[in-house]
């Protein structure tokens, strides 16, 4: 059975515990500890990676130069190629696993797969994200911005507004 011991303050102190307990506390502990490390490394990788991409030449795949107007949402970028259509750039990350918000919406999860099978995006060696193969063009902001998020999402909130509006 286990026991908290409180101080005079009545706050608690030390616990004992039986030994089963206390071994599966600590088997949870580094099974924690090991996972984290795990995803650290991984996280690590995959910011290097971003900052290779970002860090490379001055142009995109299809020849559009970044600029002032470029535009960064969680570990994407892209911009306004007008008020409507949003560019998102090549060697951009997307949420593989969707929130339940994005997956109800029959509309997003059709365009997600098709550039999925398109091969647009890509799973990443992590398997937890896609990555766009290709600078990709969407028809306004907000499905750029949901696609990337793996939720909903609003395109002026994610990517800010296009310059003049």
């Amino acid at each position: 059975m286990s026991e908290i011991f409180y101080d005079s303050n009545g706050q608690p102190k030390f616990a004992l515990l039986p030994y089963d307990e206390y071994a599966e506390l600590l088997d949870a502990l580094e099974f924690q500890t090991n996972t984290a490390q795990k995803y650290n490394a991984l996280f690590e990788e995959a910011k290097e990676m971003l900052q290779a991409e970002l860090s490379k030449t001055n142009s995109s795949s299809e020849g559009f130069r970044p600029n002032n107007n470029d535009r960064f949402f969680q570990q994407a970028r892209g911009r306004y190629l007008d008020s409507r259509l949003f560019l998102v750039y090549k060697g951009s990350r997307a949420r593989k696993f969707a929130n339940d918000s994005f997956v109800n919406d029959s509309y997003k999860m059709k365009i997600r797969d098709e550039l999925v099978r398109a091969g647009v995006l890509a799973e990443d060696r992590s398997g937890l994200f896609y990555v766009f193969t290709r600078d990709y063009e969407f028809p306004n902001p907000s499905i750029a911005a949901s696609i990337v998020c793996g939720g909903s999402k609003s395109g002026p909130d994610a990517w800010g507004r296009p310059e003049g509006r």
